[in-house]
């Protein structure tokens, strides 16, 4: 029995159109779902990027104004060769990798009370993210994220440093 190339062809068709259509579907209904029509400054923002529920993101203003205050210490999540290159001015590094190789030193220098800023490079980077939900996990509770970053920092020229070894 020799079956046509149509045939074949519109039952394909039909197939591809029902996992479409249902892909789709799941996606749109899917809490974890991948946003398909995204601009290019959407990638994380306060709603689609919850760590934990006690833990805020920050704007770049609103991050400014706690900076001014000097009231929390701003940890820099990113690898240590970046961090010397430039970081906030003040920050500490803490690496979101080596987080057990920092992390005594850490808890030694600030009680779990101290407000805590996690940064990494830029909104695309999600270190900072992992960084606070580590601390948060360590019974730090006063922790915010700012989700600009190093990036959107220096490009407003605001105070930065570099560590030469």
């Amino acid at each position: 029995m020799k079956y046509s190339f149509k045939i074949y062809g519109k039952e394909l068709l039909i197939l591809i159109s029902i996992i479409l259509f249902l892909s789709f579907t799941v996606n749109y209904f899917s809490p974890n779902k991948i946003n398909l029509f995204a601009k290019k400054n959407d990638f994380v923002t306060k709603t689609d990027f919850p760590v934990n529920k006690n833990i805020l993101i920050l704007n770049l203003a609103d991050t400014k104004k706690i900076f001014e205050k000097k009231t929390s210490v701003f940890v820099d999540a990113r690898k240590k060769e970046q961090y010397m290159k430039g970081h906030i001015k003040g920050s500490i590094n803490m690496p979101v990798y080596d987080f057990y190789d920092y992390i005594e030193k850490f808890m030694t220098n600030y009680n779990e009370t101290t407000p805590v800023i996690t940064y990494c490079s830029s909104k695309k980077c999600t270190d900072s993210n992992i960084l606070a939900q580590y601390l948060f996990d360590m019974d730090y509770k006063n922790i915010k994220i700012f989700i600009g970053g190093f990036d959107k920092w220096k490009e407003k020229g605001y105070k930065i440093e570099t560590s030469i070894q």
